[in-house]
């Protein structure tokens, strides 16, 4: 189920957002386990994972991120 506050603020998102929102669910489904550390940037996110920085945009081929 999904929690009432995320389904509150789904409508107000913009399509980019709802997009990063996804990826971020899809990591923490596919097993990320450790710290997953998100820098919010303009267009995208910046993320600490896999011992390195790896830039997601939308739009973006997710299985090829940005390094």
């Amino acid at each position: 189920m999904i929690d009432h506050r995320l389904e509150e603020l789904w409508p107000q998102l913009t399509p980019s957002a709802r997009e990063i929102m996804i990826k971020v669910a899809e990591l923490l489904v596919g097993g990320h386990s450790g710290t997953l550390e998100m820098h919010c940037l303009k267009g995208g996110v910046r993320m600490l994972r896999e011992g390195g920085w790896r830039e997601y945009r939308p739009g973006e081929d997710p299985s090829n991120p940005s390094k």
